[in-house]
């Protein structure tokens, strides 16, 4: 335990100084003023690091460590405000293993562990009106999938004529895709709308037999990971608030000091240290297959997310005046988090989700 420990530790180490020199306040705000899908230079140098790979199994070209390495890099990722399409990639990677065919993860899992190309993925829910005919061709549209814009590979949801719940496996850059990108609050990600008008579809590229059980595990795993994203921006903004009530001085003493501001961060890290236990469990009980897995990762998503948008929202007014500004960088920690918040599924969604999983729960001990 204790060298997988020290293992998790350096791979941490090694992935901050790369988001430290690669992804600093600078080259975010480059990303920003621009109009790239995506910092390709630092997408490039993580693939060759292997970050895609992780926890994509070995027989599949990847690395199988667990979910608990998955999390420590997204919380990585998070806590840098890292402009990097990684969540499109990793849950399309999640959908093969668990829902796609054999030759489907052949074609496909390699490519994702390598980063050859990112990848979006998006879940059923009212902004999809994509339909399969009965000749296999495709129509209809979804609005705002995360990571679309830079995608060249997107899994996406889709009925069938008979209404049967399914997935597609679409190139983004064929003819008769057509991928629009679509402006979001958050600064640091970019999403997209596609649409499609009588495509045909091969069945290769048919994720067949979705039930609903797949979709509530890809949304507790997509909870999961947008929970350790959540939770490394709310830390990483909480951290340089405390810096800044140690630096800055009113009264002739620093702000840090007075008592109401001196409690609230006492708060807020006592509440982080608990959201931090609570990820930390779900990973476990994700990693050991437990029947609970499921409810765990629905309450990180709907805690922690929560927790993170209260940390952010305080440390924009202890920062005072200008942490209402755009020069600031409290705005950017911000709006990543509140967009965690919504992607697949509100608070309220999630805490349904985790009843659900609670009622199983119930239902097995009885």
């Amino acid at each position: 335990m204790s060298s997988q420990s020290d293992d998790l530790a350096a791979l941490r180490a090694a992935i901050r100084d790369v988001l430290t020199t690669q992804a600093d306040r600078t080259a975010i705000r480059k990303f920003i003023d621009s109009n790239a899908a995506m910092d390709t230079a630092l997408w490039v140098q993580a693939a060759e690091l292997g970050w895609f790979s992780l926890t994509i199994p070995e027989e599949d070209g990847g690395l199988g460590a667990g979910t608990g390495t998955s999390l420590m890099l997204f919380e990585e990722l998070g806590r840098a405000v890292a402009p990097m399409p990684v969540l499109g990639t990793s849950l399309a990677a999640e959908c093969l293993i668990r829902a796609g065919s054999p030759a489907q993860r052949a074609a496909f899992l390699p490519q994702l562990a390598a980063g050859e190309q990112p990848a979006a993925f998006a879940l059923p829910d009212a902004a999809c009106s994509l339909r399969l005919s009965d000749g296999h061709r495709l129509s209809g549209s979804i609005d705002l999938v995360i990571d679309a814009a830079a995608a060249k590979l997107a899994i996406l949801p889709a009925t069938d004529y008979a209404g049967k719940a399914l997935f597609v496996i679409l190139d983004l850059t064929a003819a008769g895709v057509m991928v629009e990108a679509q402006n979001m609050a958050d600064l640091t990600r970019r999403a997209a709308r596609i649409s499609t008008n009588d495509l045909p579809i091969t069945d290769a590229h048919i994720i067949s037999g979705v039930t609903e059980d797949i979709i509530a595990v890809m949304t507790g795993i997509a909870g999961l990971l947008l929970a350790a994203d959540s939770l490394g921006a709310a830390q990483s903004v909480f951290d340089q608030t405390l810096d800044y009530l140690k630096t800055r001085e009113q009264f002739g003493k620093p702000i840090g000091s007075f008592q109401a501001l001196k409690h609230r961060a006492a708060d807020h890290h006592v509440a982080m240290a608990g959201a931090r236990a609570l990820v930390e469990h779900a990973a476990m009980l994700s990693e050991t297959g437990s029947p609970d897995a499921l409810l765990h990762a629905a309450l990180c998503k709907a805690h922690v997310c929560d927790l993170a948008e209260t940390v952010a929202i305080d440390a924009v007014q202890m920062h005072g005046g200008i942490g209402f500004t755009w020069e600031h960088e409290c705005h950017l920690f911000l709006k990543r988090i509140l967009l965690n918040s919504q992607l697949f599924g509100t608070t309220a969604a999630y805490f349904d989700l985790a009843l659900a999983g609670l009622g199983d729960s119930f239902a097995r001990a009885a």
